[in-house]
């Protein structure tokens, strides 16, 4: 039996709980800030690289290896200097190279958006014309696409990227191909499932008796229709793509050295994190902000695009 604490009454010790939980639903219904994180953290460090970093990201400067952060001052003990202290030339600090976090991790953004992108219009394109055709036309043709879709869900997408990495190299491209093998069929699967509850509809059935043939059907009155779940699953895919792209270059399978990967970036801090705990620590911060902005930011758009979800 729990125990009452005197003068602590039971609401009072989970008002934080509470006030949490009522900031999570408030960043959903205005997504403000979330779409503020993205746009200082991802989309104009994107864009901007070149203007915004201070150092080049990949310059080795061996006498500034391991600086801390600037507001970490020096360690000095009986008047010996044992740890140097932060610079603001350096604001986030030097990794084991000398190399400039801050850079690294605004180049890194770069590296997210391009593989998200690329990968998501590619998966996303297979996939929805693959779950629109076995959605639509049924029978053998959605039995054999469901089931390549079964079969692509239930290959390790680690053990795939180690063999494809092995076999041709860890480069962007790899990356890129086994993150659109999964997505394709995420894709297709959802498609098929809003494309089932379609065709059914009055006005398809109108259609069809206007003699409409099936590829003017799925064009005209099929795909508008899942328009909105197309953007609001691109939206949510985003943030689990950047997480196993970096999970892929953390275990040497995805973005090659040197180029600056948030992912590779906490690969090379993991071995430092008593001793250098920000070259680890910023771009994993940077990871967690993008990827909760990015769901975030996915269940507005979820809410507000289908009338079911709409939230008064």
């Amino acid at each position: 039996m729990a125990t009452e604490i005197p003068g602590v009454t039971r609401k009072a010790l989970w008002s934080p709980l509470a006030r949490g939980r009522d900031s999570l639903k408030w960043a959903r219904r205005y997504p403000l800030v979330p779409l503020a994180i993205l746009v200082l953290i991802l989309l104009a460090p994107a864009i901007f690289a070149p203007l915004i970093a201070p150092h080049n990201p990949n310059e080795v400067v061996l006498p500034n290896r391991l600086l801390p952060p600037a507001w970490v001052g020096e360690t000095v003990v009986d008047g010996v200097v044992v740890k140097k202290g932060g610079s603001w030339e350096y604001f986030l600090g030097t990794d084991k190279l000398g190399r400039d976090v801050l850079s690294r991790i605004i180049y890194g953004a770069r590296i997210s958006v391009a593989v998200s992108l690329v990968s998501i219009i590619f998966g996303g394109l297979i996939g929805t014309v693959l779950g629109l055709a076995a959605g639509y036309f049924g029978g053998p043709t959605d039995a054999v696409i469901m089931r390549v879709v079964d079969m692509s869900l239930g290959l390790p997408t680690i053990l795939l990227a180690l063999v494809l990495a092995a076999a041709v190299g860890p480069s962007l491209t790899t990356v890129i191909a086994v993150i659109a093998v999964l997505l394709w069929a995420r894709y297709a699967r959802q498609v098929r499932g809003e494309a089932l509850a379609i065709r059914e509809r009055d006005f398809i059935s109108r259609a069809r008796v206007a003699g409409a043939s099936p590829l003017r059907i799925i064009i005209r009155h099929v795909f508008p229709n899942l328009v909105n779940t197309l953007i609001v699953l691109a939206t949510l895919q985003i943030g689990y793509v950047i997480v196993l792209e970096a999970s892929l270059s953390f275990l040497g399978a995805g973005i090659p050295r040197p180029t600056p990967a948030w992912g590779l970036m906490v690969a090379d801090g993991r071995e430092l994190i008593f001793v250098a705990w920000w070259v680890a620590l910023f771009p994993g911060l940077a990871i967690l902000l993008t990827v909760l902005s990015l769901n975030l930011l996915g269940d507005w758009l979820r809410d507000r695009l289908d009338p079911k979800q709409r939230q008064l």
